[in-house]
């Protein structure tokens, strides 16, 4: 017998992660071929059951048993499973699962995952995974993961081809071609696909929607723009190949007050010819107002602007646009005519008790404006 009924819980786990035999495959193996065939060196064992790994079912076959139906009362230790495999709190496949493993609180497979794994707090595959992980805390695959991985904290797959869906973090290793979706995304690689989220970050993708996009092999601008409220801008954008954001800082000289204009931004491009494009931009800025250069903080507005723009690219790394836009300005004490070049709407807001909260303004508008490109 390899381990004794009294091992602990640390060798347990060291002994599902050593490798044994010729039919582990390789991590990382990434190739979209579906299920390996199942390693002939397993006895099938049509039900198994266990107390807790090495007592039980596995007392006498040691990991060496390939199990149609496993179940493990607090756990469970298996060469694989070809079939459903059930624990109560941590489920061991030492190389593969071609079905279902599902454990209260670990799942943990040494080999490939054909099928779903489902976990209460950690769910771990170390090569790939055709199919679902579904996990409370963790889900990660170190190969590739073909088909979804989704966890209430983080994710983490070698490569993605599909979708990650958490509420914290999602990672790649390498390089996705499906869809991340949660707070934070980060690949290593290259995104062919889309990231969504507060925070994306990646080498590039073909779009980054977030309040924080981070492409650092993507393009990179820095964009002075103006237009008909005044408002002069100066914005740094990073583009993905389909989208773009901003982090922008803008500066309105109102008379003797000035107004302070930082903000951010996403949109859309669109190549129309070799050096024609449009973009479709929204743009939010917080507005913070004062008098001889003393910014007032409670003094609150937000201006924000829709605008579709053409972008011509006359010489190399130099562009201009010009476009129509339309404004919304919602403010305490600014007025939009202050802004606006034509007479705006307006409407104005109240508390429940009927105070006047503030103010609201609309109106069309223009923006045009340079990008200097700086990768």
């Amino acid at each position: 017998m390899g381990v004794e009924r009294s091992a602990s819980w640390m060798v347990v786990l060291l002994v599902a992660f050593a490798p044994r035999g010729a039919a582990a495959v390789e991590p990382g193996a990434d190739a979209d071929e579906g299920a390996p065939p199942l390693p002939v060196e397993l006895v099938r064992q049509p039900f198994a059951v266990d107390l807790v790994p090495f007592a039980g079912t596995s007392t006498a076959t040691d990991g060496a048993d390939l199990r149609g139906l496993s179940l493990g009362l607090l756990g469970s230790f298996a060469g694989g499973t070809d079939g459903l495999a059930v624990a109560g709190v941590l489920g061991i496949d030492r190389l593969v699962v071609h079905g279902v493993q599902l454990s209260g609180a670990i799942g943990y497979v040494g080999g490939w995952v054909h099928g779903l794994q489902v976990a209460g707090a950690l769910a771990l595959t170390r090569d790939r995974l055709h199919g679902l992980q579904v996990a409370g805390g963790a889900s990660l695959v170190l190969g590739a993961v073909h088909g979804v991985q989704a966890a209430g904290g983080v994710n983490v797959a070698g490569r993605l081809y599909g979708l990650q869906l958490s509420g914290g973090v999602n990672v790649a290793l390498r390089t996705i071609e499906g869809v991340q979706l949660g707070p934070v995304n980060v690949a290593a690689g290259d995104v062919h696909g889309a990231q969504i989220g507060l925070v994306n970050i990646a080498e590039n993708a073909d779009a980054a929607v977030g309040l924080v996009n981070l492409l650092w092999r993507g393009r990179w601008d820095l964009e002075l723009g103006a237009g008909d409220t005044g408002l002069f801008s100066l914005a740094v954008r990073n583009a993905a190949r389909v989208t773009h954001s901003y982090l922008s800082f803008g500066y309105h000289p109102l008379g003797r007050r000035i107004v302070y204009a930082p903000g951010a931004g996403l949109g859309g491009h669109v190549q129309l010819w070799r050096w024609l494009g449009a973009d479709l931009d929204v743009l939010g800025r917080a507005l913070y107002h004062g008098t001889d250069g003393l910014a007032e903080a409670e003094d609150w507005s937000f201006f924000g602007t829709l605008r579709l723009l053409v972008v011509a690219e006359p010489i190399e790394r130099v562009s201009v646009y010009l476009g129509p836009a339309y404004h919304v300005l919602v403010s305490q004490r600014l007025r939009g005519a202050r802004f606006a070049w034509v007479e705006p709407s307006h409407a104005r807001f109240f508390d429940e008790q009927g105070e006047l909260l503030g103010h609201s303004y609309a109106w069309p508008g223009v923006e045009l404006g340079a990008r200097f490109r700086l990768h």
